[in-house]
C-alpha cells in the first residue's frame, strides 16, 4: 500500500510544471481547475467565433505587443491613452544596471478591443497553441513592465511564430503582451 502511494505522488510530482521564480517577483499561483477553465475560455475566445466577452473596461496592451501592433494602420488609431512604463535593464548576472522607458497602450472601448483582439485571432489562426508556465527570463520581463503582483491565471501561450503574454482575472483579459 505505502509503495502504491510513493508511486502514485512521484508520478504527480513529476507532470507538475515548477517555476523558477525570480527573487523579489511576487507570484500566486491557482489551481489546475481555475487555470484548465481559463485556457478553455481562451481557446474559444481565439476561435473562429468569439464573443468579445474578454474584454471589461480597460486592457493593457504591454510594450512588446504594442510595439509591434501600432504599426498596424487599422490599430495605430485605436482611443486610449498610453502606458509609458519604466522597464530596467540587467546584466548577465541579473543586477540591473539600467532603465528604457517603454510605451504600451490602454484600451478603453469594446469596439478598440474587437480590433486588437481580431489581430490577435489572425496571428494564432491554424496555429497550434501552446499553454504554458513562465520560463525565468519570460517571468523577470513580465514582472518589470506590470504595477500589480502576478496571479493565475497568467499564460505564455506559444505558437510557431509568436509568443504572447496573456493575463487574466475574474474571467476578463488585463495584460497582453509578447515576448521577442
Amino acid at each position: 500500500m505505502r509503495i502504491c502511494f510513493i508511486l502514485v505522488l512521484v508520478a504527480q510530482l513529476g507532470t507538475a510544471q515548477i517555476m523558477d521564480i525570480p527573487e523579489g517577483v511576487r507570484y500566486k499561483p491557482t489551481t489546475d481547475k481555475v487555470n484548465q477553465k481559463a485556457e478553455q475560455l481562451l481557446r474559444k475566445e481565439l476561435g473562429p467565433k468569439p464573443s468579445y466577452k474578454l474584454f471589461n473596461i480597460m486592457l493593457c496592451i504591454g510594450p512588446a505587443l504594442w510595439d509591434i501592433y501600432k504599426e498596424d494602420t487599422a490599430l495605430s488609431n485605436i482611443e486610449g491613452g498610453n502606458l509609458q512604463l519604466q522597464e530596467p535593464v540587467y546584466d548577465k548576472n541579473h543586477k540591473q544596471i539600467d532603465t528604457i522607458i517603454k510605451i504600451g497602450k490602454f484600451i478603453q472601448a469594446k469596439p478598440d478591443f474587437k480590433k486588437v483582439w481580431d489581430r490577435l485571432r489572425k496571428e494564432c489562426d491554424g496555429q497550434e497553441l501552446i499553454f504554458r508556465k513562465f520560463k525565468r527570463d519570460e517571468l523577470t520581463y513580465f514582472w518589470s513592465v506590470i504595477p500589480y503582483d502576478i496571479e493565475e491565471p497568467v499564460f505564455i501561450v506559444e505558437t510557431k511564430l509568436h509568443t504572447y503574454i496573456i493575463d487574466i482575472d475574474n474571467n476578463k483579459l488585463v495584460w497582453l503582451d509578447a515576448i521577442r
